[in-house]
This record gives structure tokens, sequence and C-alpha cells, in this order.
């Protein structure tokens, strides 16, 4: 071949070489996709910026709101619950002697014994500062009708002074002892009465309770000489004003 011939096959086969691209048996078919496998990150593997990784676990109960999240209003526990509350109620003292006057019937044994109380003050002034007259009348009797003699031997009424939220320093105990012997008879149709007055208390009172203690003499038969000792007792409260 001569020289210049060949020396241009040399050229065009070099520029061929030069401008070619990959050959086209070498390129990935477009229409199929690439596969990648993934494994799961090791602890301590690091996160790329720019991405997050979703919690797989349940939520934990009790867990904290987002920032800028409040509870909402009336929700348990928030202060303003109390708001609901019922105020608490204040009971009416108690007052035996409200209507002026009271009647109750006791027992000591075989003995029942009714009483009669009353004041001859009216209610609304028993304050602290007062003297406080109440009177009493009684009378007892047996069973069936028996006619064995009951005799009151002595009466005490024992004041208790107190004002709501604690007990208070009261008078002595007043007491009325039978002058005659065994006793003042008081099967009926006899019957006891007498006043027995409650001196000034301390002026923070507000209620008045008086323990009653009435003794007694049983005779053990229509003609007997010989008793036998009985005991009854009752109490009355009373609001001061």
């Amino acid at each position: 071949m001569p020289r210049r011939r060949l020396v241009g096959v040399l050229c065009l086969i070099v520029a061929l070489a030069a401008g070619c691209s990959t050959p086209p048996w070498r390129e990935a078919n477009p229409g199929t996709p690439s596969s990648t496998a993934t494994s799961p990150a090791s602890a301590g593997g690091s996160v790329s910026p720019g991405s997050s990784i979703s919690p797989t676990g349940p939520a934990p109960s009790g867990g904290s709101a987002s920032p800028g999240s409040s509870a909402s209003p009336g929700s348990s526990g928030s202060p303003g619950t109390a708001a609901g509350t019922a105020a608490p109620t204040t009971e009416p003292a108690t007052n035996d002697l409200a209507n002026g006057s009271t009647r109750r019937t006791v027992r000591a044994g075989s003995i029942t014994i009714t009483i009669s109380y009353w004041s001859t003050l009216d209610i609304g002034q028993w304050t602290p500062e007062a003297n406080k007259p109440l009177t009493m009348s009684l009378s007892a009797s047996l069973p069936g009708g028996t006619k064995q003699g009951i005799f009151l031997t002595k009466v005490t009424v024992t004041p208790t002074v107190s004002r709501p939220d604690q007990s208070l320093p009261g008078p002595e105990p007043i007491a009325d002892q039978a002058s005659v012997t065994p006793g003042y008879q008081i099967v009926k149709p006899n019957s006891y009465q007498q006043v027995f007055t409650i001196p000034a208390v301390d002026p923070a009172a507000t209620s008045l309770s008086l323990s009653i203690t009435y003794e007694m003499l049983l005779q053990t038969t229509p003609t007997s000489k010989e008793y036998a000792k009985q005991t009854a007792s009752d109490t009355l409260v009373i609001a001061l004003a």
C-alpha cells in the first residue's frame, strides 16, 4: 500500500477511536432499574443530614405534648376544678328546749319516770352571761300498778359548756338532796318539782349540755322497811343565744 494511503487510514482509525462513546452493548438497559439492598442501621450508626427516622414501637403512655401544645381547659387536675366542689353545710345547733319545753321518759330497773322540763326564761334569752332557770317536774310508776313506795333521794345537774371547736370550763354540779327520810315520795299521784338555776358561763360558749342524775330508793314490798337503790339519768342539750 502506498505510504500516503497508509497514513490516511491510520489517521482515520485514530479519529474514530477518539470520538466514540461507550459501546452500545455496554450501556445499561434504561428500562430496567437497578436494585439496591438496604439493611437496618447498626447501633451507633449515623443518619445522613435531613433524613428522619420514624418510631417503630408503640408510643409510651403519658408522653409529653409537642412544643406549643396546651391542655384543654377543665381537664383533670387543672386549676379551677375546685369551683365545682360543693361548699360544706353547717348543721343547726341541737336545742332540746327549742319549743319552750320537752317531755321525757326514763327507766331505772322496773321504775318508769316521766319528766317534764321547761324554763320561765324565754329560750332566746339563754345567753352565756344570764342566769338560766330550768324547771323539772316528775313522777314514777311500777308495772302492773304495784304499790311499793318510790322515794327520790337526790337530783344532780352537771353542766357541760362548749363551743364548736372545743370544750370550755363549766360551773360546778348543782344538787338537791332530800331533806326527809327515806326521800321524796314520787309514786303517782305524788310528784317532785324543782328549779335548777344554771349560772353564767364562758362568754364564748354556744352550747350547754345538762347531765341529770336521779337517785331513788325502791321499797322491796309495800310494807317493808328495806329499800333497793335505783339510779336513772337523762341529758338535755340547749343552744345558747
